[in-house]
């Protein structure tokens, strides 16, 4: 499909919505960092804001989307963080 085809062909890392520094404010407001807090990341891509959720304090954080060329590049290249990682599709939990 084209998230597959799109993410085999593309190198690094994209934040299509916003950083974890232009978000910041809000996680510390309403969900401050900590060992507690539970994060499902719908549709990670190559986002980075998992990474920086994490060096921010986070540590329970689950990232899934539907195309597995995304899942397996994040998980290599953050692989020395303490994330996991799965290809599925968010509307068939």
């Amino acid at each position: 499909g084209y998230w597959e085809s799109r993410f085999q062909e593309t190198e690094g890392v994209f934040d299509w919505y916003a950083t974890y520094q232009e978000l910041a404010g809000v996680f510390r407001d309403y969900c401050p960092p900590g060992p507690g807090p539970e994060v499902l990341m719908v549709g990670c891509g190559n986002s980075a804001l998992s990474s920086e959720m994490h060096d921010a304090g986070f540590r329970r954080i689950m990232n899934i989307d539907i195309a597995s060329a995304a899942v397996e590049k994040m998980k290599e290249q953050f692989k020395h963080l303490e994330l996991e990682w799965r290809t599925m599709d968010a509307t068939a939990m």
